[in-house]
């Protein structure tokens, strides 16, 4: 199951997220979850260098077949300073990943550190520029495809206005207490696919969406696990998911799907609850991206 994206590539729905994938009590964690996501037939994995675990991974991307995998990498807020800084940022990763290239490189938040004031700015200069530079690396042949992550509508809009290369995907955080359905609508016109971070929701007994009585029941109808119902119904909905786990079980759960009917959709769509998990305050720099109110620098 694959997306074709606006730079004409193909991702495949499912993929596996790596963040957390870094434990002192498991120093090969990282590679052993790779190497069973890739036993069990995952192509897509979610990268990024802020998760310090690139090096790791490559260990096995350098030793697998280049066609076998698609692969997503993000350039952190403190290398976007300037072209160059981007560059030293995507030839680290694209050496501690042992890749020629990249699938897809994502710009992972709006926000940017500003060494000489010390301080995250949301700058629409500065955005118009990254992607000048994002567009370089895939005429370069680093890249096939860009994109952006934790972007709203007004930020997509301004790369819009500008771009030469229009961004092929948006990672945000969506799952069904927290759905964002003008945002997920926007990036179906525009032909911008919405890839979901943290898809199955808080791990929280309290705000859990796994543990929902609607979900529950609806898994019970499909003899399915509610990972799998979740995951079914943001495929349905018309985006990709990136669900984490080291777990062979789960991530095969993870990627197999269950037919969903209208009347299930309904039932999860009145779930939303506008809760997110990720704040934007604490990993865009403390400036709330996702407020309604932006104040451009």
């Amino acid at each position: 199951m694959t997306f074709v994206l606006a730079s004409g590539h193909t991702m495949p729905l499912i993929g596996l997220g790596t963040a957390d994938f870094k434990n002192t009590q498991r120093p090969m964690l990282a590679q052993d979850s790779v190497k069973s996501a890739l036993e069990l037939g995952y192509k897509h994995f979610d990268c990024a260098a802020i998760y310090a675990n690139e090096s790791d991974l490559g260990q096995v991307f350098g030793t697998t077949d280049r066609l076998k995998l698609f692969v997503t990498s993000k350039v952190w807020n403190n290398q976007k300073e300037t072209p160059e800084q981007m560059m030293g940022a995507l030839t680290k990763t694209l050496q501690d990943l042992q890749l020629k290239y990249l699938d897809l490189y994502l710009i992972h938040w709006p926000a940017t550190w500003i060494e000489r004031d010390q301080k995250h700015v949301l700058d629409l200069d500065l955005i118009k520029m990254q992607w000048r530079t994002m567009e370089s690396f895939v005429k370069q042949g680093l890249v096939q495809s860009i994109g952006v992550s934790n972007f709203t509508i007004p930020l997509l809009e301004h790369i819009l206005s500008f771009c030469e290369i229009q961004p092929s995907v948006n990672q945000v955080e969506m799952h069904p207490y927290l759905q964002q359905p003008e945002l997920l609508d926007f990036c179906l016109k525009h032909q911008i696919v919405i890839t979901a971070y943290s898809p199955l929701g808080s791990s929280s007994k309290e705000n859990a969406p796994l543990q929902d009585p609607v979900i529950l029941k609806i898994a019970q109808k499909h003899n399915a696990s509610p990972a799998q119902v979740i995951v079914s119904w943001a495929l349905k909905r018309g985006y990709a998911a990136i669900p984490k786990s080291s777990n062979p079980q789960r991530m095969r759960e993870n990627q197999t799907t269950v037919a969903l009917d209208q009347d299930d959709m309904e039932r999860i769509r009145s779930l939303d609850r506008n809760l997110r998990k990720c704040k934007a305050t604490e990993w865009g720099g403390g400036i709330d991206t996702f407020s309604t109110k932006i104040n451009f620098r």
